[in-house]
């Protein structure tokens, strides 16, 4: 598990150089789920406005169908309850994560 946390972030410090040299021109910058915290980094050292845009429902707190990674339980409670499960996962694992991509990357908290 340390040797794909090490990779992750590794890769995770590659993607915010490259977001930061991609956008250095930019007077706004739109992103999705998987770029948001480095892109929002990138947008608040530059003082630039961001956005997050989200292509499909992943997030989006509905009892209708439950995350796209499990099976429908048939009950709009649990439903809602597995996408703002993952909703929170994503949230504190992505957060925890780029703590550990700035540190590697040198960028200030």
């Amino acid at each position: 598990m340390r040797g794909v946390l090490d990779y992750a972030v590794q890769i995770g410090v590659e993607i915010v150089q490259q977001t930061e040299t991609a956008c250095q021109d930019a007077n706004l910058i739109i992103n999705t789920f998987l770029h948001v915290l480095s892109a929002h980094a990138v947008a608040c050292k530059k003082g630039d406005p961001d956005i997050c845009i989200q292509p499909f429902p992943m997030f989006a707190p509905t009892g209708d169908y439950p995350n796209v990674a499990l099976s429908d339980l048939h009950c709009r409670a649990l439903n809602r309850f597995t996408r703002q499960f993952s909703s929170w996962v994503m949230y504190w694992g992505g957060k925890k994560g780029f703590g550990q991509v700035r540190k590697r990357a040198s960028w200030p908290a």
